[in-house]
């Protein structure tokens, strides 16, 4: 049974709680690895018309899903997850989608310290390799690596200075030039910068900030690389309800207005795609009464091609994450969460049943977490006070 808490806060009319949520979103990614799903996970593909999901085939021994740490390999067909046993191993699975069966599982990652961290992977499809961010907890730098999903093995490629933290599922390929971008966070100045860097060297290309506007506290989410090799987004301006579609210059950082999108009060962390043949970006969020819909607006025209609910489910309490498509065949692959099983008490991180709303918010925030247990909620200002 899904509850709605609902708190009650004075919030700084200068902060903007699109800032304070990405924080939050910071400290689940870092601090509470950890997604609780449930006891059984399928692959399935995903019908963004409709908003149904055909399952293809279970995942054994897959019972946690780390949010947001999910790619597609478009050369060998193969959905590449890290999840967890019921132990906590994490191990990194490459599927292939044809059959559903696990191509490749290696426990992940390899060789590294407590205070180490391998996130942000994505697979490049022009050379065939999966990249990813490493940070090194002795040193305290970032590094650019790619990572063998066969051996889970990872070759350092050059550091990338000046931040701390990464904001998971910002990650973006350019294959046509070889890049690699990304938003880090400077954790002491709480500033945010778009980076660009060169696979091939390493070396960082571009830093700029990110959102590159007149107010610090306005937001972009949701970026993905479109089919003239830009960057593309949403825009969510300060104490604004409006959401905007743009695109994003990763020299600059500065953003194009396309159109202003209509009908959704809040986004889905993790849930979004670009079909590069169709020129369509879609995503899911909350529209004005609460469903969950996957909207797909026609980039070019700027016109809203579907909104169906999403996920299509006959239980409520289970779920369709990690949205990936398949470029070369325009298939749409997520994972699904059956909750036919129940366990005993599990702390509830899940960044995919999470919404808060209004956002931004002046006095009455609503979060939903789609549970009715008990839970502790900590409010924290763009100056880290609780």
């Amino acid at each position: 049974m899904r509850g709605t808490l609902k708190i009650t806060a004075k919030i700084d009319h200068r902060m903007s709680f699109s800032l304070l949520f990405n924080i939050f979103l910071y400290a689940l990614f870092f601090v509470l690895p950890y997604s609780i799903f449930a006891q059984t996970q399928y692959l399935v593909s995903i019908n963004p018309t409709s908003g149904a999901h055909s399952i293809i085939s279970s995942i054994p021994t897959v019972q946690y899903i780390n949010s947001g740490r999910s790619t597609f390999d478009e050369v060998n067909g193969r959905f590449i997850i890290v999840g967890a046993d019921g132990n906590f191993n994490d191990s990194l699975y490459s599927i292939d989608v044809s059959s559903g069966n696990i191509v490749t599982r290696v426990p992940f990652p390899l060789g590294l310290g407590p205070n180490d961290n391998l996130s942000s992977l994505i697979f490049n499809n022009s050379d065939s390799t999966l990249y990813a961010l490493l940070y090194i907890g002795t040193s305290q730098l970032n590094y650019l690596v790619s990572l063998n999903p066969s051996t889970g093995t990872y070759i350092l490629i050059d550091s990338i200075p000046g931040f701390q933290s990464i904001l998971s599922g910002t990650q973006v390929i350019d294959d046509v030039n070889q890049t690699y971008s990304f938003v880090g966070l400077n954790q002491i100045t709480f500033t945010s910068k778009l980076y660009t860097v060169d696979l091939v060297t390493g070396s960082t290309l571009y830093s700029s900030n990110f959102p590159n506007s007149t107010n610090q506290f306005d937001d972009i989410f949701n970026l993905k690389q479109d089919s003239l090799n830009n960057l593309i987004g949403i825009f969510n301006a300060f104490n604004s309800n409006i959401y905007q579609l743009v695109t994003v210059n990763k020299t600059t950082g500065i953003h194009t207005f396309i159109d202003t999108l209509r009908g959704f009060s809040n986004y889905v962390p993790f849930n979004s795609i670009y079909n590069k043949s169709a020129n369509l970006y879609s995503f899911e969020a909350r529209d004005q009464n609460s469903n969950t819909r996957l909207y797909s607006y026609d980039v070019t025209t700027a016109n809203l091609v579907s909104s169906p609910i999403f996920p299509v489910l006959a239980d409520t309490n289970d779920n369709v994450t990690e949205l990936q498509i398949d470029n070369s065949t325009g298939i749409i692959y997520g994972l699904h969460w059956d909750n036919g099983i129940t366990t005993g008490a599990l702390e509830h991180n899940s960044l995919d049943m999470i919404s808060v709303y209004p956002n931004p918010a002046s006095a009455l925030i609503n979060i939903d977490i789609g549970t009715e247990k008990l839970v502790t909620v900590e409010l924290f200002n763009s100056l880290v006070q609780l």
